[in-house]
């Protein structure tokens, strides 16, 4: 495993209508067994829907959102505890396709089919928040 360097911290804000990846860990996935716990970890791609200074919106549309490795399977649509999973916009380059970490989930609103991730700029270069902004 590779840790994440990105060319320029932080990174550009996203834009609405740019497609991104996220993923995290939902509770309803978690499992305990007689001896681990299975966590497994979800990855969703869609368009981000809206932006604002603070914080970016994704419209879930499950049934017709990609799930990554999942073709032809039902999404789980309980997305509860994905809080704190990265969003990263994926980049076309030469000589090697990278992506860059613009953001972190910190809700879903089953009701509305919204996820909302803060800017990865509340994050400083050392990993301390920015609350200031």
């Amino acid at each position: 495993m590779y840790p994440h360097y990105p060319v320029q911290w932080p990174t550009e804000q996203v834009r609405e209508r740019e497609v991104v990846m996220y993923g995290g860990y939902p509770g309803r996935l978690r499992q305990e067994k007689e001896v681990t716990v299975e966590s497994p970890f979800q990855t969703l791609a869609s368009a981000v829907t809206s932006v604002s200074p603070d914080k970016m919106g994704l419209f879930l549309d499950l049934p017709n959102l990609h799930w990554p490795f999942h073709d032809g399977e039902q999404i789980n649509a309980a997305l509860g505890g994905m809080s704190g999973g990265g969003v990263y916009r994926v980049v076309e380059g030469q000589p090697v396709d990278r992506v860059e970490l613009v953001g972190f989930i910190y809700e879903h609103s089953e009701a509305f089919d919204l996820m909302f991730a803060r800017h990865a700029k509340f994050i400083t270069a050392d990993g301390a928040i920015k609350f200031d902004e």
